[in-house]
């Protein structure tokens, strides 16, 4: 196999499979296909309805996805091998860290990653070194490195378009000072007040900030519902007075 097999992946902040060497002056293989990468952990439990014969699968939902990637260090000293090895087993992202996994296939994917073991990582012999990483993304699905934003006019629709597989969190931020309010598929996500430019509603974290980053979550109207865009097109309708940005990341499982 050569290094055109591979597909460049970047782990944590070091570039791998390109042939170049990082900034530790060591150059990273991710070697195999990323065990977990494909899909998600489902989480299944099983319901056994009364007389009726067989099971039923209730509620099932995807859990965080579990990763495993492996790889091959080559060095040209050994210091500069001594410096990727710790940096495989203590910073890759850490016990306490999160860090990003992108990989560069047809569209540019990303996780963002926490330790779920830890590294297994060779004494580095001749310069080289064999590791693996244990990792988990609390959100399990996958999101396209670059966002698509559409401006919404207060009292207008517009339409976000996800090419993924995969429903896509939105994020709204005000434009102007004004009531924030947007409707989709008879449901509402909106505040009670208006808030400055450069508030922001976002559907993954489950929050609202103002411009400066103060928590304004109490202000959410009673009844909203946090929004996503399924796959293919959702026309959003701008119910509030500012003018909004709806920012969604492709999303795949």
């Amino acid at each position: 196999m050569t290094l055109l097999d591979h597909v460049r992946v970047d782990l944590c902040g070091v570039t791998t499979s390109t042939g170049v060497a990082t900034a530790d002056g060591a150059e990273w293989l991710v070697s195999d296909e990323i065990e977990g990468w494909d899909a998600p952990t489902q989480r299944s439990s099983l319901g056994e309805p009364t007389a009726l014969n067989g099971v039923r699968l209730v509620g099932p939902l995807h859990g965080g996805r579990e990763l495993i990637v492996r790889g091959e260090v080559f060095a040209d000293s050994r210091e500069e091998a001594w410096a990727a090895y710790y940096r495989a087993t203590g910073a890759m992202p850490g016990l306490q860290g999160e860090g990003d996994l992108v990989v560069y296939e047809d569209v540019v994917k990303w996780l963002r990653v926490r330790q779920a073991g830890p590294p297994l990582v060779t004494s580095p012999v001749g310069g080289f070194f064999t590791f693996e990483l244990h990792l988990l993304a609390e959100y399990p699905y996958k999101r396209a490195l670059d966002p698509i934003e559409v401006e919404i006019d207060a009292g207008t629709t517009g339409t976000v378009t996800n090419p993924g597989n995969a429903a896509a969190e939105i994020i709204v931020t005000s434009q102007a000072v004004g009531s924030m309010s947007l409707e989709a598929y008879g449901a509402r996500l909106a505040t009670s007040v208006s808030l400055p430019a450069g508030s922001v509603m976002d559907s993954l974290t489950r929050t609202i900030v103002n411009d400066i980053g103060e928590n304004r979550y109490p202000f959410i109207q009673r009844n909203s519902q946090w929004l996503a865009a399924p796959p293919g097109d959702t026309p959003f309708a701008n119910t509030g007075t500012a003018p909004v940005i709806v920012t969604i990341y492709p999303t795949y499982a």
